[in-house]
């Protein structure tokens, strides 16, 4: 099964984390996961854009729904959030607004078919646009002519990773060891990727460089690599 979505889990209770993070795992095998324990170390996922939908178990503390509050307020401008917290924990209601009216609030620990049937609404309701087995190249130059604003979540077999435009420049790329640069010439040589395009960008800037430049570039490196196959 292809990775197309990405997640991350928000639990300081390594059980429950651990149980929310297999069951979407086993369930949904579509969706790549990662799991960490505060909301302040989420901030360098969310802030290099990668992440689709996140998942946050939400104990009765002021002091975690603060940080947590606050990272989705400054990082996060439309990533659908589903929301497992006790009963205690006291949320604004929908119509307060920000990250509180994208949010699907549940029960923790959450019921696994209610914690599912949320992250699949929340993804459905993003509407991306999927394409497959594309030539990527041609695509970004594409985007680029056309000026586009967008999040494009790349996989190629095993290999997943992120490439970040704004008004039709190429301004960041993330794979999971590498970014910037390097990471955007080794995804542009990928071969039949599926790519899924959002029309929003979520990302600091980490390529000056112009983009015909980095196309010729990566065409150099698919050259090379069909010369020895």
């Amino acid at each position: 099964m292809i990775s197309i979505y990405s997640a991350i889990i928000i639990e300081n209770d390594p059980l429950l984390r651990e149980m929310m993070s297999e069951s979407i795992t086993i369930h949904r095998p579509e969706i790549t996961i990662v799991a960490v324990d505060s909301p302040n170390e989420a901030r360098i996922f969310l802030e290099d854009g990668q992440i689709d939908i996140l998942v946050a178990g939400l104990p009765f503390s002021a002091k975690i729904l603060s940080e947590l509050s606050a990272i989705l307020e400054s990082i996060t401008d439309d990533t659908p959030i589903v929301l497992c917290a006790d009963e205690e924990v006291d949320i604004p209601p929908p119509e307060f607004g920000g990250w509180v009216a994208r949010t699907a609030r549940l029960a923790r620990p959450p019921l696994l078919d209610a914690l599912l049937e949320a992250i699949d609404r929340q993804i459905l309701s993003r509407r991306d646009t999927i394409l497959h087995d594309i030539s990527l190249p041609s695509f970004i130059q594409l985007l680029h002519h056309d000026r586009k604003t967008c999040t494009l979540s790349i996989v190629s077999g095993r290999k997943h990773g992120h490439l970040f435009m704004r008004r039709g420049e190429l301004v960041h790329a993330a794979l999971p060891a590498k970014t910037g640069r390097q990471a955007a010439l080794e995804i542009l040589t990928w071969p039949s990727p599926v790519v899924r395009m959002a029309n929003r960008l979520r990302a600091r800037q980490t390529i000056f460089e112009n983009i015909s430049s980095l196309l010729l570039d990566s065409s150099i490196l698919i050259d090379h690599t069909l010369a020895t196959l």
